[in-house]
């Protein structure tokens, strides 16, 4: 036999009980091999972990709602002036002239300093673009007040406007210390979830095992209510002004495991 053709089968014989070797290791799969059921053969490794249960499913997941409805204790208003003048420091010297009566007044009402807050205060040149001229400067200051005796808040309006505002660009309502409330809220939020989760697992045929994940959203509620700077009023009455109520409302989201 020719000397080429023996290293040749020499070399292929080889090879051959290498890719045997190889496969009865594992370290070569071999494709099509069979399960005793029938199944293809998954490769298996050394520690690997299946899948069971809610770990395999991601259990039960519901969301539950709470809300508690109350009266507002404390508004929040914006208020200021507006001033335009042909001067940039006579408007500065309006505006801080009326601001100052302003803010004299609200603290004579007793607002404290730490509830007037200066959200704005701004300059800006007033130009006619047709003609390409200046024709002025608008200085505008704006406070932001915290009204804590909310009954009184119309009166305050009033005197504030009289006093010299010409802004009022809105009124928040909320809730000084809504702690005790969101809690209640929260409470109501589990309880609805809770309930959601029995009746899916009683109507799926399954059982509630132990909660895996718990978390929570939501918050006071505050509203506003949108309120143009009203002329002074007649004496003896004061800007009408309607609280109503307003909403703490959490929202939890629940994962419970299936048994």
């Amino acid at each position: 036999m020719n000397r080429g053709l023996i290293i040749f089968f020499g070399a292929l014989a080889s090879l051959l009980l290498l890719l045997v070797l190889l496969a009865q290791t594992g370290i070569l799969p071999v494709r099509g091999a069979q399960s005793a059921g029938g199944g293809v053969a998954a490769p298996k490794a050394s520690g690997a972990a299946v899948l069971t249960g809610s770990t395999a499913t991601g259990g039960l997941s519901v969301s539950g709602e709470g809300v508690v409805s109350v009266k507002p204790d404390v508004a929040v208003v914006q208020l200021g002036v507006d001033v335009t003048n042909p001067s940039v420091s006579e408007a500065q010297g309006i505006a801080t002239q009326q601001m100052d009566a302003v803010l004299k007044k609200l603290k004579s009402l007793g607002i404290a300093d730490k509830d007037i807050r200066t959200i704005q205060y701004s300059v800006q040149p007033q130009i006619d673009y047709q003609k390409n001229v200046l024709t002025g400067y608008r200085v505008v200051n704006v406070v932001q007040v915290t009204v804590r005796q909310i009954d009184k808040l119309g009166s305050m309006l009033d005197q504030a406007v009289s006093s010299g505002a010409t802004k009022v660009q809105g009124i928040s309502f909320t809730v000084d210390d809504p702690s005790k409330l969101q809690a209640e809220a929260r409470d109501k939020a589990i309880q609805d979830a809770k309930a959601k989760a029995e009746q899916m697992a009683k109507t799926a045929g399954v059982k509630l095992g132990k909660v895996t994940a718990l978390s929570e959203s939501g918050g006071t509620v505050p509203y506003r209510v949108q309120l143009a700077a009203p002329a002074p009023m007649a004496k003896g009455a004061d800007v009408p002004i309607s609280v109503g109520e307003s909403e703490i409302r959490v929202t939890v989201q629940m994962v419970f495991d299936i048994e």
